[in-house]
């Protein structure tokens, strides 16, 4: 996804990827708002397939908002 702005998440299992998701985002969205995406799609997969997981990250401000209980990002309340 050169020059775009795309969203994704993998899930490992040691050294193995298990299912990955990726989305190409219209040119307008933010690198914050792919970010919040990708930990939301995370969030419906473990749920959907009922599995105690682990998030790592390196965008703090995405984990700030949604630890947040202020947060007026609708998408960083999803998660939540």
């Amino acid at each position: 996804m050169e020059d775009k702005t795309g969203s994704s998440f993998c899930v490992m299992e040691e050294d193995t990827t298990k299912y990955e998701w990726m989305a190409q985002l219209r040119p307008f969205n933010t690198v914050f708002q792919a970010e919040l995406l990708a930990m939301q799609e995370a969030c419906l997969w473990a749920r959907k397939t009922n599995q105690q997981v682990k998030v790592w990250s390196d965008s703090e401000s995405s984990l700030h908002s949604i630890a947040s209980i202020d947060t007026k990002s609708l998408i960083a309340q999803e998660p939540q």
